[in-house]
């Protein structure tokens, strides 16, 4: 990345995966998600719970704190009712 801020990046060490997952699947952490699909989860919020922007923003900054089971919950949907599923570019 050159030194450079890129949107919607992160860094994560890259490790082998032990279970039942296909080669083009990764797994990426909790806090690592929430800022990748950070408008995602606000927009949701917003809807799910009839919040305002605002308020939901409160909510996510909070998550990004402690864990937040709802969040979670939120994740969960956008991965299972993303057609195509959720893609990620993975460059080593």
């Amino acid at each position: 990345m050159l030194g450079e801020r890129v949107n919607f990046s992160s860094r994560c060490v890259i490790i082998p995966l032990i279970g039942r997952y296909h080669l083009d699947e990764i797994k990426l952490p909790y806090l690592v998600f929430l800022e990748l699909y950070k408008y995602e989860i606000l927009n949701l919020l917003c809807k799910m719970d009839n919040l305002f922007i605002n308020e939901a923003l409160n909510r996510w900054n909070k998550a990004v704190e402690k864990f937040d089971k709802r969040i979670y919950l939120i994740m969960k949907y956008i991965i299972e009712n993303t057609k195509g599923g959720c893609y990620c570019f993975v460059n080593r």
